[in-house]
């Protein structure tokens, strides 16, 4: 292993993160991590030099560590993901995107069978390049989160319609300011156990500073994702439920 080290700063939240694969959004993936991200472990057999050299050029107060490693080998994937919190897969646009996508899906499906053979409760965030491909692997995980690079396409032409826009998504996808977040259903005061409807429920969470875009809740068994439902919506929270919601961090 190939390791660069940079000072860490000592915190109760520290997170490490493991980067399967590398394209030319790396540098910008690693600059844009929360600050709790005090390691980053960058994984696969290509593109090691130019990793390498990105690493001295980006944050300073985060541990790299390179591993030159086949990372669709189940066991070395395995050996991996031992204290990983969250993994993030990119595409390699070396391959064409068929194989790319194919490539990721399979990474995907080892990832979230090794998460449940080891009782594990890292995140996947993963990028595909064809939208038909996402959709075939986007579950009902609810910290798994499957994008396709179309996803900037459609940022960019939201802005170039509506210039005014260009702030809110600064504000939303930069490492400052507010960001979208999963939280505790809890964190709502006397919305737990009670029922209460989506527009009262909003309300309890601007006193929280928050913005309310929706909740994701346990149905027969299964996990289900409302996102802006109906204002006179009914909602009875359970303590396990969690809230889509845009606010600090």
């Amino acid at each position: 292993d190939d390791r660069i080290t940079a000072p860490l700063a000592a915190s109760a939240k520290d997170e490490e993160v493991l980067i399967i694969g590398s394209n030319s959004k790396l540098g910008l993936i690693v600059n844009e991590l929360p600050l709790q991200v005090k390691e980053v472990v960058m994984a696969g057999n290509r593109h090691q030099e130019e990793k390498a050299a990105m690493c001295k050029k980006i944050r300073g107060d985060i541990r790299y560590t390179l591993v030159n490693e086949d990372v669709m080998d189940f066991d070395k994937l395995a050996e991996l993901v031992e204290d990983i919190d969250h993994v993030i897969v990119l595409s390699d646009y070396s391959y064409d995107e068929e194989t790319s996508d194919i490539r990721n899906m399979m990474l995907i499906m080892n990832l979230r069978e090794l998460r449940i053979r080891h009782d594990q409760t890292f995140s996947i965030t993963s990028e595909m390049r064809r939208d038909d491909n996402r959709v075939l692997v986007t579950g009902s995980e609810s910290i798994d989160f499957i994008v396709s690079t179309n996803m900037s396409s459609m940022v960019l032409a939201q802005v170039a319609l509506e210039p005014m826009l260009y702030d809110t998504f600064h504000e939303l996808l930069s490492n400052e300011g507010s960001e979208f977040l999963l939280k505790e259903a809890g964190i709502l005061e006397n919305c737990v156990g009670v029922e209460k409807t989506v527009a009262e429920l909003r309300r309890a969470a601007i006193h929280e500073d928050g913005i309310l875009l929706g909740y994701i809740t346990k149905e027969e068994g299964r996990e289900k994702t409302y996102i802006n439902p109906e204002l006179s919506k009914e909602v009875t929270l359970k303590a396990e439920d969690k809230l889509i919601v845009i606010m600090k961090d």
